[in-house]
């Protein structure tokens, strides 16, 4: 019995090493100048190839970013490790992330934070079901912690304390999930993985970026503008031009006080998505 155990056990050990081995190596490969690429209906990912049909690779332009972005998500899934991504609006990080997570097959879930999300909404809440019993219905957190998948969490900086601390102990590798409503207690599954999107100008409890692979991914730049105008809505690259460099003109603006917009009001490529969709429809109207 001693030796079955002692065999179980070095098998174990052996089967960790091996994936953290394994995991080393990607993130190797993931270090490399062309270690995101998307060409021909196939996305490369370290080394890693997944078939992406036309539909979805036309939904993407493969920006310096969104490399930056996916190769940190990649080598978060493949490590285990938690994936901070601090991006600020204007960056595309949620963007890609949701997009390399359907191109890659990833069983996953995404919430977008609001200031007034709660811990019961990512949880689940105590709902009477077909019976009319009161019993706890599995959130989209637990589903994946339950289940396995990757839980992505959107606009991190409206997290409320209840959810940061929430997702500081899974970041910092908690085996079991004490559901805070019916007290269950759920092993953590090892399919399990975390990816939370912020801005950076919010500060967050230094325990959770602790826990986590940090990345920080820069905004567009007026280049990354033009391309995107130019490959999503179909623009011409002179029209592109002018808008992206008038963007850039306004951001510098308000950055200076000479323009205010108002309290939040995001100055980012969803502003000139919102001029091109409306260019869009104006060119098929001509035609």
């Amino acid at each position: 019995l001693v030796a079955d155990v002692l065999d179980a056990a070095a098998e174990k050990k052996a089967a960790t090493v091996s994936e953290q081995v394994s995991a080393r190596n990607f993130s190797k490969a993931l270090a490399g100048k062309d270690a995101v690429a998307l060409k021909n209906g196939a996305l490369s990912i370290g080394g890693q190839s997944h078939s992406v049909d036309a539909k979805l690779q036309a939904q993407l332009t493969l920006l310096p970013t969104t490399k930056t972005t996916m190769a940190a998500v990649a080598a978060g899934l493949s490590s285990s490790q938690a994936t901070l991504v601090s991006a600020g609006p204007g960056a595309g990080a949620s963007h890609a992330v949701r997009w390399m997570l359907q191109a890659t097959g990833q069983r996953h879930e995404v919430v977008r934070l609001a200031r007034t999300t709660t811990l019961d909404a990512l949880v689940g809440a105590m709902r009477p079901d077909e019976k009319k019993q009161l019993r706890v219905k599995d959130g989209p957190l637990t589903q994946m912690v339950r289940n396995g998948g990757v839980f992505v969490v959107d606009h991190l900086e409206q997290a409320d304390p209840q959810i940061l601390a929430c997702l500081t102990a899974l970041a910092r590798g908690a085996k079991t999930f004490h559901h805070p409503v019916s007290n269950e207690p759920i092993s953590v599954s090892a399919n399990f993985r975390l990816v939370l999107l912020g801005d950076p100008a919010k500060k967050l409890p230094p325990q959770l970026p602790m826990a986590c692979n940090v990345v920080e991914v820069s905004p567009y730049t007026a280049d990354d503008h033009r391309q995107l105008l130019v490959e999503q809505h179909g623009l011409s690259s002179q029209l592109s031009a002018k808008l992206a460099a008038l963007h850039e003109s306004l951001v510098e603006a308000s950055k200076n006080g000479a323009l205010d917009f108002g309290r939040r009001f995001p100055l980012a490529f969803g502003q000139l998505r919102t001029v091109a969709q409306r260019l869009e429809r104006a060119q098929k109207k001509g035609a």
